[in-house]
């Protein structure tokens, strides 16, 4: 279920990178920017990569609720 969210909000990201551009738009980039890179993590596999990195088990928990934080 997490291997569909992470891919289709990065796309959506990039269909949005023009609109960086314009200062009225740029809000929907950032908040479907940082609401890719908070879902990145759930991807299994990528989160049992980076947790063990991190030092403490389940960092990578709490760096995903900031990002999606700052997102929204």
């Amino acid at each position: 279920m997490a291997l569909v969210p992470a891919p289709t909000l990065w796309i959506l990201a990039a269909i949005r990178l023009p609109f960086l551009t314009a200062p009225r738009r740029a809000g929907p980039f950032r908040v479907t920017l940082f609401a890719a890179v908070a879902s990145t993590p759930y991807v299994p596999d990528k989160y049992k990569a980076v947790d063990p990195l991190m030092g403490v088990r389940n960092r990578v928990c709490l760096a995903t609720l900031l990002f999606l934080r700052l997102g929204f």
